[in-house]
């Protein structure tokens, strides 16, 4: 995680996925713990597809094997946009495949083949923009940075108030995704465009009426259209 769920959903505020490249120390870390892991607990003898999530250790006395602590590991597949994420980086070259039917044979105890490890070095990264509290009333339909895949999310067909964090409602504004060599370059590609759309959209406050905020904004625009 770049950011947590749960300050996504409690502070309104962005959150974010990254995968490591096998280069970083990280990587081995992360699967000498899973196979442990997996070597304790009971599972079938086919396949398996699992849901992990670790917590790293931090303590500079830490025990040599005790480079994490468990939060969660459960036989399900991943929630959210990990999926997705996953087929941008395992599945991208044969669009035949993908984790859904993966998914599908393990869960059914059908062979499963064997997938080719790509030897290039590739990160994907994404930070998913939260809703704020207010009458939103523009997003763009577009991103001008280069390298990264802008995903705009909420309706703004017309104005819609959003009040806070609802768990059957709609709570994102847009998604950044990119594709990356570092999990650094990644980070700042994704927080660069948090940068621009939090500098485009227009989000009102609910007790503000509409013409005086769009006349605050074009301001706003054209200022900077000139003078920057």
């Amino acid at each position: 995680y770049l950011h947590t769920c749960l300050d996504f959903s409690q502070q309104g505020k962005a959150y974010g996925n990254s995968s490591i490249p096998r280069s970083d120390p990280l990587h081995d870390r992360l699967c000498k713990t899973t196979q442990r892991l997996l070597n304790i607990l009971p599972k079938p003898s086919d396949s398996l597809v699992f849901h992990l999530e670790l917590y790293e250790n931090l303590d500079e006395n830490r025990l040599p094997d005790d480079d994490f602590v468990l939060c969660e590991i459960a036989a399900r597949a991943p929630g959210g946009s990990i999926t997705h994420l996953i087929d941008l980086l395992s599945f991208q070259k044969d669009k035949s495949q993908s984790f859904a039917r993966l998914d599908f044979r393990a869960s059914v105890s059908l062979p499963i083949s064997k997938l080719s490890e790509d030897n290039e070095e590739k990160v994907i990264t994404e930070l998913v923009i939260p809703r704020q509290p207010g009458k939103l009333m523009y997003i763009p339909r577009e991103c001008p940075i280069h390298n990264l895949t802008y995903i705009p999310i909420a309706d703004v067909d017309r104005p819609t108030i959003y009040e806070k964090f609802d768990v059957n409602g709609m709570n994102v504004a847009c998604r950044f995704i990119t594709h990356t060599k570092t999990m650094n370059e990644g980070q700042e590609l994704v927080e660069k465009g948090f940068q621009w759309f939090e500098s485009v959209c227009i989000n009102i406050p609910f007790d503000e009426p509409c013409p005086a905020t769009l006349i605050k904004e074009l301001h706003r625009y054209f200022h900077r259209k000139i003078f920057l």
